[in-house]
């Protein structure tokens, strides 16, 4: 975890940080990303 401080400066820094609008379907394929539901059984 970071200091007060510090989490204030990276939270301000993140609104210039890329980001990406994902559609329910992208949401769900990441998760199962996230949680091996791709891995071969």
């Amino acid at each position: 975890m970071a200091a007060p401080e510090r989490a204030a400066e990276l939270k301000a820094h993140s609104r210039e940080w890329p980001s990406w609008d994902l559609t329910a379907r992208q949401i769900c394929d990441l998760e199962l990303l996230m949680s091996g539901g791709f891995s071969p059984l």
